[in-house]
């Protein structure tokens, strides 16, 4: 009997040890878990941004490929295949430039023409892939991993076709690297422990790998198969997977594609990987520190309550007493808080230090209390949770929030199991603090509407500035207009003149200052229409043409055959920019020539699409190299003082590169200083449906189709004076009224036959008065009167909104009278044709 009465207690004191321990092991196990994440994740970065680095190098390192090849292919020793020349030159480059293996120039038929290493006999290198391909796209190429004939070395090769005068490739120039030298300049990169970082051709084989603890294979050698295969049939340009390494070790591998151009293979693929073990070394170090300390107090634990089973119940009772002091200071000092409470009653037996400094209560308030009556649950809440409890033994990972003492609460991600402790089920449960995660992520939110606000506000500011400005600067142009044309000495001509270009410089740098806003607060259209390339380029030419005359200097401009006559895209972007270019190197070119030359892509950028080529270049100071990103700089001008010399607030080129990347093209620039510079840029256009030309327009004697009377709405007293003599001398009969409900008013008592309708007006603006003149209100007769919108705002979408208005064209302020007089005519014809419909009544 007494032998059955201390196994009895060895069994309850072996339990007791195990609940004390079970507590302990789950707060291990949840933070060495969470400290394994943290350290695989932060591992994760690190090959992401070695891998990153590791491609930015090679994209650096082809970049400087391609324009050593394209630099060599316009030079006339190379296009007339001059044998000697072409082997000094490249002698010269490969002292100048160690990491280069050889430098070629091959012939159409692949045999070696000249080479910077000498050769002996025939060389033939065409079943390189390098030079295939460069003949094939006519552009720069990249080979493989491979032995040099020449140079006896592993290399990796980049070729560039040299064009002859009618862009066919008469020849091949190849740029070779050697593999040897050019691991040394990846070097300088800090790689983690024991990772390796490789560079893979195109054909899997290895350029070189790196690391820092132990040899690597060779160059030449293919990666593993399993490998490669995963990363061919990855198709994004860049990931993380998991696998095998050479040498056995399971790694995290991330990758990243290069490519010469979109839509081709991959040249190269930068792979980077480090060792699962090494990522998770040190929380698994931690985890086994923390767990092996654990067994250790548990081991000691079942010993103390072995001899406790022997010993007499005296001695039981107080060394379990020491105990359950072990188990209270795992239980109250862990960092997250815990509750034990009865299931049936919902009475808080235990909480530990975390719990109550977390609610706000004392020891002695908060046992024997309810969930309910502390607030921290309602009864619906509890019943949820005792139902999810009992029916799956566990909650896992639920938002919950809680009281704290401040009132403003705790948000909580809670965990609950269900144990039993002397046959009574309880709910042991866990809460992790989430509140400074919630707080950065509501801070955030608001961050982002207030960004958003702001980029509102900033618009709403841009429109309201450009109203406000273009509005006085309307009525200065218009007046200046008006006495230029009555003026009689040429004197006070010349003096008018003036001051009109100066109005328009400051015209053309708003509207400059107007599209950087739009393009930076996204706000800008690229439009996908209908227009000819030809009559694009004419535009432009024309417009500098007597200017360049004036000053001597050639205008040559030479257009493809193969540009298509019509193509779908923005016109005035496109214009835009050509504008901008032309009139830059006009600026600045005073003896020699220009050059404006457009020609299409051999590589589509779609399916329905293409790319343009355009070429601007000039005989101008040229750029330096340390210079030429400046130059995109907003407000930034290479040479101080040249605003004051040549004009201009620096801004063009800005809006060029920036509408160029919207529009899906690239911009570069490459200057000779004291020489000149051609700026070259490609754009996407669509391919236009096939449409037959529209029949000309009927001849009609001019002012057949101008209307006699013309309604003026304009609430400005000077533009309206302005505007109405610049009608006035136009020919026309003029009404001037001030506010859209006069306009109704005068269509009602007298007959008009076009409208100049100003949109910011007082009582009625001009959108709204283009309504009710579209449904009748003004009269049957006058529901199709030719209305012309006059606005100073020039914000995307004015116009899409004042022609969905009802009304039949568009000007911006400021105007000048020759933009009256197409507008008015225009619209006068648009009345004339058969064709025209009457707006729909329910505009």
């Amino acid at each position: 009997m007494i032998k059955l009465f201390f196994g009895s207690i060895a069994r309850s004191l072996y339990v007791l040890v195990v609940c004390a321990v079970l507590p302990a092991l789950a707060i291990i196990l949840y933070n060495g878990l969470a400290q394994r994440n943290q350290t695989v994740a932060v591992a994760d970065d690190q090959l992401v941004n070695l891998t990153g680095s590791l491609a930015s190098l090679q994209t650096e390192k082809t970049d400087q490929a391609r324009l050593l090849l394209r630099t060599l292919s316009v030079l006339p020793e190379v296009k007339n295949l001059d044998v000697p020349k072409c082997d000094a030159l490249f002698q010269t480059l490969l002292r100048d430039n160690p990491a280069l293996a050889n430098i070629v120039l091959i012939g159409p038929d692949g045999i070696v023409q000249a080479s910077g290493i000498p050769v002996s006999g025939k060389v033939d290198v065409s079943d390189r892939v390098s030079f295939q391909d460069a003949l094939r796209t006519r552009d720069f190429s990249a080979g493989g991993f491979m032995v040099s004939r020449m140079a006896k070395t592993p290399v990796f090769q980049f070729s560039f076709p040299v064009p002859g005068d009618d862009g066919s490739p008469v020849a091949v120039l190849f740029a070779t690297y050697d593999l040897a030298k050019y691991e040394p300049f990846f070097r300088t990169l800090a790689l983690p422990e024991d990772s390796r970082a490789t560079l893979v051709d195109r054909n899997g084989l290895r350029l070189f790998s790196l690391s820092m603890q132990a040899d690597t294979p060779p160059s030449g050698e293919p990666i593993m198969n399993a490998n490669w295969r995963t990363l061919g049939e990855s198709e994004s340009d860049s990931g993380r997977f998991t696998g095998t390494r050479y040498d056995g070790a399971q790694v995290f591998f991330h990758f990243i594609k290069l490519r010469l151009r979109p839509g081709e293979a991959p040249y190269l693929t930068v792979l980077t990987n480090v060792p699962a073990r090494t990522a998770r070394a040190r929380a698994d170090r931690a985890l086994g520190v923390n767990l092996t300390l654990l067994a250790l107090a548990a081991f000691l634990a079942l010993i103390v309550a072995r001899v406790l089973g022997r010993a007499d119940v005296g001695r039981y009772v107080e060394i379990l007493r020491a105990s359950e002091e072990k188990f209270a200071k795992v239980f109250y000092r862990a960092p997250v808080a815990m509750t034990l409470t009865g299931i049936e009653d919902g009475r808080i037996i235990d909480a530990n230090e975390a719990a109550l400094a977390m609610l706000g209560f004392s020891h002695e308030d908060i046992l024997g209390k309810t969930s309910l009556e502390l607030g921290l649950f309602t009864a619906g809440q509890r019943r949820e949770l005792i139902a999810e409890l009992k029916a799956s033994g566990r909650v896992s990972a639920r938002e919950a929030n809680f009281p704290s003492p401040d009132g403003k609460g705790y948000c909580c991600i809670f965990s609950a199991e269900l144990v039993t402790i002397d046959n009574r089920d309880m709910m042991l449960s866990l809460a992790l603090d989430t509140t400074a995660r919630k707080l950065a992520e509501q801070a955030l939110a608001l961050a982002k509407e207030a960004a958003e606000e702001a980029s509102r506000t900033k618009s709403e500011f841009l429109a309201t500035m450009s109203h406000e400005i273009r509005t006085p600067l309307n009525g200065i142009m218009g007046m200046l207009q008006i006495i230029r044309e009555l003026a009689v000495e040429e004197e006070i001509r010349e003096y008018v003149r003036t001051a009109f270009d100066s109005a328009k410089r400051l015209l053309r740098l708003l509207n400059d200052i107007l599209d950087i806003a739009k393009i930076e607060a996204r706000r800008i259209h690229i439009a996908r229409e209908q227009f000819r390339p030809r009559e694009t380029i004419s535009s432009v030419t024309d417009l500098f043409s007597a200017q360049l005359t004036k000053s001597g200097v050639k205008f040559e401009v030479a257009i493809a055959e193969d540009v298509p006559r019509e193509m779908l895209g923005d016109e005035v972007r496109l214009r835009q920019i050509l504008f901008n270019l032309v009139g830059n190197a006009v600026k600045f070119t005073h003896t020699g020539g220009l050059g404006l030359h457009l020609s299409l892509l051999p590589i589509p950028a779609g399916p329905d699409s293409a790319r343009l080529l355009c070429i601007v270049s000039d005989t101008g100071p040229g750029i330096a190299d340390d210079h030429i990103e400046d130059i995109f700089t907003p407000f930034h001008q290479v040479e101080r003082g040249a605003a004051k010399r040549y004009g201009g607030a620096g801004l063009g080129l800005s809006i060029v590169k920036r509408l160029v990347a919207l529009m899906g093209g690239t911009i570069c620039v490459d200057s000779r200083p004291g020489r000149g510079t051609d700026v070259y840029f490609t754009i996407e256009a669509g391919n236009a449906p096939e449409a037959t030309a529209p029949p000309p327009p009927a001849a009609e004697a001019p002012g057949t189709i101008s209307p006699a009377a013309v309604l003026i709405a304009e609430d400005d007293t000077v533009n309206r004076l302005a505007i109405d003599a610049m009608v006035k001398r136009l020919g026309y009969e003029t009404k001037t009224v001030e506010t859209g409900l006069e306009v109704l008013d005068a269509l009602k008592r007298g007959r008009f036959d076009c409208i100049l309708m100003d949109i910011q007006m007082p009582v009625m603006d001009g959108v709204e008065a283009a309504k009710r003149i579209r449904a009748g209100e003004a009269g049957r007769e006058n529901r199709d009167i030719p209305i012309i919108a006059l606005t100073a705002y020039a914000m995307a979408g004015d116009k899409d909104r004042f022609l969905a208005a009802g009304m039949d064209d568009y000007l911006s302020k400021p105007v000048e009278t020759q933009e009256i007089r197409d507008a008015i005519e225009k619209v006068a014809a648009m009345k004339k044709s058969p064709s025209r419909q009457p707006p729909d009544q329910t505009v």
